[in-house]
């Protein structure tokens, strides 16, 4: 119980006070302790994500059951978490290094893994039907703020430049998105003879 003992105060510290939380955190080697705690995090996401098909049988595909869908997210929160944290860090650390961020990536990526445990919280506000979803979208931009709040002292740049150093890359793929999305549909109507 020593590690999740661990966690859960320094979660419980993360939401309560980021600042203080970062300006006292000194592991901040994002390869080690930060990444060991991104993978408790979305543990915990998976576990609570596999418990709510298990109780409300949501999520679930015709050809799986129950038991092998909820294995099947738990293990894909913790794999896919961590991948996409990874890759994440990398797409915000370019836009910290753009806008004068002082240290390296395994910064940038420590304060995505601290910040991962909103997403653990997120997880038990989902097990709340109706109001589960709107907590979980209000943790998504308290999300924003906490690891704005993370690169502010971790990398040494002002607020606002944090904030755009999470922003941008979040509004670059939506709006690649968006491109792509118009393009298809409007490939789909030219080959369906469909006017513009």
């Amino acid at each position: 119980m020593g590690f999740a003992s661990s966690w859960l105060d320094s979660a419980r510290e993360l939401i309560e006070s980021p600042s203080g939380f970062f300006d006292g955190e000194d592991r901040r080697d994002g390869f080690g302790y930060p990444l060991k705690f991104a993978a408790f995090s979305f543990l915990v996401s998976g576990v609570l994500s596999a418990l709510r098909i298990v109780v409300y049988g949501t999520s679930v595909e015709s050809s799986l059951s129950m038991p092998v869908a909820a294995g099947v997210t738990l293990v894909s929160s913790v794999i896919g978490g961590i991948i996409g944290m990874i890759i994440g860090a990398g797409l915000i650390h370019i836009f910290v290094a753009l806008l004068g961020g002082e240290n390296g990536y395994s910064e940038t990526l420590a304060v995505m893994g601290y910040s991962s445990a909103i997403s653990a919280v997120a997880s038990v506000a989902n097990l709340v039907p109706l109001i589960g979803p709107l907590v979980s979208v209000l943790l998504a931009f308290y999300s924003i703020y906490v690891q704005a709040k993370g690169l502010e002292i971790f990398q040494e740049l002002s607020f606002g430049r944090s904030i755009v150093a999470v922003l941008l890359p979040v509004v670059i793929i939506g709006a690649v998105f968006f491109v792509l999305m118009v393009t298809v549909l409007a490939s789909f109507m030219a080959l369906s003879g469909m006017p513009a």
